[in-house]
């Protein structure tokens, strides 16, 4: 039995195609899983990544985002190394699926400690209106409040969203196109001393993502990219 192991993966490989490929697969296709990266640590440095020891993000600096990498459906070790030094940041296993895009983020820790989280990008869209969602990728503080409003009117007597653990994301709110909106964040309960950047946005046609996080310098802030 132990002969036909071997034989009866491959076939199934076959048939299954896009489950066993690899990056560089002629199987490859749009449902395999699209994986990018980004550098959101305090290192000074750059940051380059791989999966299961091939390169998928190259001397990121902080707040950059790399290209999208096709992989495999299923589990993948993930290493995160500096740059300059080629030494390892952080190491361990991600998993992903098919017909799905993630990214992710590489940030250091209230520890000092560089840490990964992975997630789900929202590739869904409301026609004719500007989708934002924004994910937390830091775990200093507790809780926070997030706002988003029409610029120019007073801040909400309530959030429009709360995040507590680090990788947690907000729901996609649709937004009108015609209008300028503003992004605050909160600790939780509070309302004044916001403490990340203001971020004013408006009129994209694709989805907005915010990333919140800690940069090289020690300052909160907020990182916007489209999905």
């Amino acid at each position: 039995m132990r002969k036909l192991i071997a034989p009866l993966l491959g076939a199934i490989c076959v048939i299954g195609a896009i489950g066993c490929a690899g990056s560089d697969s002629p199987f490859v296709d749009a449902h395999n899983p699209r994986v990018r990266f980004l550098n959101a640590t305090s290192l000074p440095t750059s940051t380059t990544v791989y999966s299961d020891d091939e390169k998928i993000a190259n001397e990121l600096a902080f707040g950059a985002i790399s290209n999208e990498a096709i992989l495999t459906n299923g589990n993948h070790m993930i290493d995160v190394r500096n740059s300059s030094t080629n030494t390892t940041l952080k190491k361990t296993e991600a998993t992903f699926e098919l017909d799905e895009w993630y990214t992710l983020i590489a940030y250091t820790g209230n520890d000092g400690l560089t840490k990964l989280v992975n997630t789900r990008d929202n590739k869904e869209q409301t026609e004719g209106k500007m989708e934002v969602r924004v994910v937390r990728a830091t775990d200093q503080y507790g809780d926070v409040d997030v706002y988003i409003y029409p610029t120019g009117d007073p801040l909400p007597s309530t959030p429009t969203f709360e995040l507590g653990q680090t990788g947690q994301s907000t729901p996609q709110i649709a937004l009108d196109l015609n209008k300028s909106y503003t992004l605050r964040i909160f600790r939780d309960g509070e309302t004044t001393g916001g403490f990340s950047n203001e971020n004013v946005f408006a009129n994209s046609m694709r989805n907005i993502v915010f990333y919140f996080t800690r940069n090289a310098a020690g300052n909160d802030t907020l990182l916007e990219f489209n999905e």
